[in-house]
């Protein structure tokens, strides 16, 4: 399978003027896909409803070129939003290479803007596992600064240049990704900030980051499957700013929670999840998912459950709905924090 065509028949053999042709019976590659989804959550702070949401845009064959393309996008809070896009150039320059770019941008309430580009050159195996190098330049500004008792920054200015190691293998029934990422961080003074701040942080310092995930999903008995992913990340600096930190939270990684809610400098995700199969691509589920995050020297273990549903709409569609209520450790469970995302998704 190749960029989701795979072979559906066995080839032909002919000949033409003395030339033998191979003919091969292939599938068309996979559907476009536009989604969207609608969160309806409680703020713990002023008891007002939040209205989040995500649009998703998936072009898997542009032009006939196998090229495909990636845009997503992002409400998290009221003033919180996420952007990604991606592009993958398979055979790129006629290699066996795969070009992948990406550029991501994320705003963080009023307090700092994230903004990164990556491209990274995956070399492709038979087996289905990718191996790549690639290069990120990510920029990081300050919009209003916080600090810490000590006098310490929470968020800094920085740009970084990040060496990417990088794998991935995907199948039908697991897959996995995982990646090391080593920079070195400059720091830049922001105007808004008091010059002898800066006298506590060097210039120049290295940092890295390492980031996997696993999923499998395994048939139990009839209709019933069994899905698990883990995801993990460790996060090491001489100094560590918020809007360096991994972003736990949300239908992704931690249901139960608002998508990047948390900032982690180590965080290990568990979510398991049953599936029941009325048809080949309706279903409903109910799920589990467990967390420990940690920052700053100290550790939060975070629960989240629920049910949901996937139903097929027809052969250009589905509709998705989840229901999900997180637990923090030594709290009480608070029915009014209750998750509802509602979803549509539309192939063409």
């Amino acid at each position: 399978k190749y960029y989701g065509i795979s072979q559906i028949n066995t080839y032909e053999l002919r000949q033409d003027n003395g030339e033998a042709i191979v003919m091969l019976h292939l599938s068309s590659p996979e559907s476009g896909r536009f989604d969207g989804m609608v969160g309806l959550q409680q703020d713990p702070q002023t008891q007002e409803f939040l209205v989040t949401g995500y649009l998703n845009l998936f072009l898997p064959n542009m032009f006939g070129s196998l090229k495909q393309l990636g845009i997503d996008w992002k409400k998290l809070r009221r003033d919180t939003q996420n952007l990604e896009a991606n592009f993958k150039y398979p055979a790129f320059l006629n290699s066996k290479l795969e070009l992948d770019m990406n550029f991501h941008l994320f705003k963080q309430d009023s307090l700092f803007l994230n903004r990164s580009m990556q491209a990274v050159l995956y070399q492709p195996f038979r087996s289905g596992l990718s191996v790549g190098l690639g290069l990120t330049l990510e920029r990081t500004g300050l919009l209003n600064y916080i600090s810490y008792d000590q006098g310490q920054l929470e968020n800094i200015d920085s740009k970084v240049t990040y060496l990417n190691l990088l794998a991935y293998y995907e199948s039908e029934q697991s897959g996995f990704r995982m990646g090391i990422d080593m920079g070195k961080k400059n720091i830049l003074e922001n105007n808004s900030v008091s010059v002898l701040t800066y006298d506590s942080y060097p210039k120049q310092f290295y940092q890295f980051k390492l980031h996997g995930m696993f999923h499998y999903k395994n048939k139990i008995k009839g209709n019933w499957y069994w899905v698990q992913k883990y995801s993990a990340g460790m996060y090491f600096s001489e100094f560590q700013f918020d809007n360096d930190r991994f972003r736990p939270g949300g239908v992704n990684s931690l249901r139960g929670y608002l998508d990047r809610e948390f900032f982690a400098d180590q965080f290990l995700v568990m979510q398991s999840e049953f599936r029941y199969y009325s048809t080949k691509s309706t279903y409903f589920n109910f799920f589990y998912d467990a967390g420990i995050l940690t920052r700053i020297e100290t550790s939060n273990k975070l629960m989240g459950f629920g049910l949901g549903m996937n139903v097929e709409t027809g052969k250009k569609g589905w509709l998705q709905c989840y229901v999900a209520l997180g637990k923090r450790e030594k709290n009480k469970i608070d029915i009014s924090q209750t998750l509802v995302h509602v979803g549509y998704v539309a192939k063409f």
